[in-house]
């Protein structure tokens, strides 16, 4: 056999082993999913991806009556709450903040999907009729009452019936306008911001500051540089809150209860209400 003919007949060999050679194989793979030196076991990369392409089922807008810029630690903490609560039932989700009662209108209409921080009685007075209620709490409010040092100490809301003295909170706290309407003469004022409660205490134009987010009292006292002027004078109650769902989300509400019921269990909610605990002022402790 002639030279010549030896090549034609090599030729077509050659050509389809480097159509399949290592290299080519390798850089298929990279487009699929580059795989670094520390990572090249294969059920790591078929994990990765069920996690990373798993299909949505769509997006949840949660809203919030917390302000992130007032109060960015709890409004921290019900993102990562509702976050993993809507992984878990394959929904992407939002957490926006906006006034509290224009977040409640937003999900009576239906423009917002649900919202958070709300007390169990919220919508059994009938007010809200497209509310509904997630029956499992998500969150622990704990009312503290703050004041003066030489400020008489209270324990329950009635104690502040019998002291008599002026008392701010923040506007829209549905629980404390109602434990405290019986408080004579303008005694009970609302403020929209935690820094104006602590500015009336400074000023003395209040006794007390009710509020369920220490923390952010404690941030306020310490930008105003006034620690041992204002201080806890007590606890006065513990309140759980729940997630509101609008009407057309009926079908959700048993897979929400379960997700953070399954939180619970296997500790992801406390993970996740330790590090926010962490991360705060000693003094809201």
């Amino acid at each position: 056999m002639s030279p010549l003919s030896l090549a034609r007949m090599l030729l077509p060999i050659i050509v389809s082993a480097l159509a399949v050679s290592p290299p080519a194989q390798a850089a298929k793979l990279s487009r699929i999913a580059p795989v670094s030196p520390d990572h090249q076991k294969p059920d790591f990369v078929f994990k990765a991806n069920r996690i990373t392409h798993t299909k949505s089922r769509g997006t949840l807008r949660i809203v919030t009556m917390v302000n992130p810029v007032e109060r960015p630690k709890l409004f921290d903490l019900f993102y990562r709450l509702n976050t993993e609560i809507c992984k878990r039932i394959k929904y992407q989700c939002s957490t926006e903040f906006f006034p509290p009662a224009r977040a409640a209108a937003m999900v009576e209409s239906g423009e917002a999907d649900g919202e958070n921080y709300r007390t169990r009685e919220f919508a059994e007075d009938g007010k809200y009729p497209h509310h509904l209620r997630v029956e499992a709490a998500l969150y622990t409010a704990n009312f503290v009452a703050w004041g003066k040092p030489n400020s008489q100490r209270v324990r329950s809301w009635d104690d502040f019936l019998q002291i008599d003295d002026g008392v701010v909170y923040l506007f829209g706290s549905r629980k404390v306008a109602d434990r405290l309407a019986a408080l004579d003469g303008g005694k009970l004022m609302p403020v929209h911001s935690i820094e104006s409660g602590v500015k009336m205490l400074e000023s003395g134009r209040a006794s007390y500051f009710v509020t369920s987010d220490p923390y952010s009292v404690c941030r306020a006292i310490e930008d105003r540089r006034m620690a041992g002027s204002v201080e806890r004078r007590g606890a006065i109650e513990s309140v759980e809150t729940f997630i509101y769902l609008n009407t057309k989300h009926k079908r959700l509400l048993a897979e929400m209860k379960s997700a953070i019921e399954r939180m619970k269990k296997d500790g992801a909610y406390t993970a996740i209400i330790q590090d926010h605990l962490h991360q705060s002022s000693a003094c809201a402790l």
